[in-house]
């Protein structure tokens, strides 16, 4: 990818996000980003450093050198999609109680834990 603007589109399509949801992700603004793409204002080191915790080589990102993803990049973005849901139970307040369970539950405990989970989820939808 010979352009930035071509490097962080071909994130966002790796993603499947378009160019507003990927802002929205990297929390800017869309014209902000626009404007990373374009190269009309530089990456700071904080977008490196999320576009990094993606998954992507920040080398490559600014320079079309190396690798687009970094080696352990599936193991990242994995631990990424775990933090995401350990912070939506922290949102609900719920670490707390989680953290009270047992480590390693019974196939009763686990199908009442489940059960309850799927009973509250339902209510939400």
């Amino acid at each position: 990818m010979s352009t930035l603007f071509d490097r962080l589109s071909a994130i966002d399509d790796d993603l499947k996000l378009s160019h507003s949801k990927m802002a929205a992700e990297l929390g800017i603004d869309r014209s902000t980003y626009y404007k990373y793409k374009n190269g009309t204002l530089a990456i700071p080191k904080s977008i490196l450093i999320i576009l990094r915790l993606k998954g992507y080589n920040d080398h490559w990102v600014l320079s079309g050198k190396g690798q687009m993803k970094l080696k352990d990049s599936a193991q990242l973005v994995e631990m990424q999609k775990r933090l995401k849901l350990i912070s939506k139970l922290d949102s609900y307040g719920v670490l707390d109680s989680i953290e009270k369970l047992p480590e390693t539950p019974s196939s009763v405990q686990k199908k009442i834990i489940q059960e309850f989970f799927v009973f509250l989820a339902s209510k939400f939808v």
